[in-house]
């Protein structure tokens, strides 16, 4: 594929938006640290990455699914440990999307795997680069309405997600709600981040519009279920959980190559 025609996918409008998340969050905490940490991490995923297809024997090609996981793990990993404590979930992250296959095929969100088997031994995700204001919330939903939505057609999966999402806070809240408790509940970065860049991932979601619709009523239920009985982030889960439900029912073939 030419670089002109590269930097019109999908992937490389997320790449770009996931930057601009990066950088804004970036100059909100400025820190050196934080720009460290952010070009490690790039320069450690894209590294491994590339050794693994050495080994693999595979021809490289533009990393742009690999700069997508970097720059998700930036914005949703520990931002107060070490830099290189990210090692940890870019390493399972890059290890788990090359070998952990069912043919061509990786299962998981490679960002959510890495973080969540992270958060097991003791590395926690805090979502803070998608949820310290106004402007993360601006930018995720203009951006994410693009790519998820006018570009890649995932309003099978969005809008069910929603819907279930508001059913549910209504269900136990016990009343019609006001502005204000939406307000609240809705206008988060971190909800609308998961909502329409994790959740629809075109790799590792379904295919099918009714598993689709399946999979999103199930990410919004299952962190009810999930929640205070199992360890880690149970959003993130609950993703990881759903990518592999997805795959057993579709058994399908890969939308662009990882």
């Amino acid at each position: 594929m030419r670089h002109g025609k590269i930097v019109k996918t999908p992937k490389a409008r997320l790449s770009l938006l996931l930057l601009l998340l990066s950088i804004s969050a970036i100059y909100n905490f400025f820190s050196t640290e934080l720009v460290l940490r952010l070009v490690f991490i790039l320069s450690y995923t894209l590294s491994l990455e590339y050794l693994l297809w050495k080994i693999r024997g595979t021809t490289p090609f533009v990393p742009l699914a690999g700069i997508i996981t970097a720059l998700i793990i930036f914005l949703l990993f520990d931002n107060i440990s070490p830099f290189y404590y990210a090692i940890i979930p870019v390493t399972l992250a890059v290890v788990q999307k090359q070998f952990l296959r069912l043919g061509a095929q990786h299962i998981f969100n490679p960002a959510a795997f890495g973080l969540y088997t992270a958060s097991l031994v003791g590395y926690p995700t805090f979502w803070w680069g998608v949820s310290w204001g106004w402007l993360p919330l601006i930018l995720i939903i203009i951006g994410g309405v693009w790519i998820s939505l006018l570009t890649l057609k995932q309003h099978y999966i969005i809008f069910p997600y929603i819907a279930s999402s508001l059913a549910i806070y209504v269900y136990l809240l016990g009343a019609i709600p006001t502005i204000s408790n939406l307000a609240g509940a809705f206008l988060a970065g971190s909800f609308w981040f998961y909502t329409i860049i994790m959740l629809p991932e075109p790799v590792t979601s379904p295919h099918k519009n009714k598993t689709r619709v399946f999979y999103a009523a199930l990410a919004a239920i299952l962190p009810l279920v999930l929640l205070s009985r199992i360890p880690g982030d149970t959003m993130l889960l609950t993703l990881l959980l759903g990518n592999f439900l997805g795959f057993l029912l579709e058994q399908r073939k890969e939308v662009f190559p990882s």
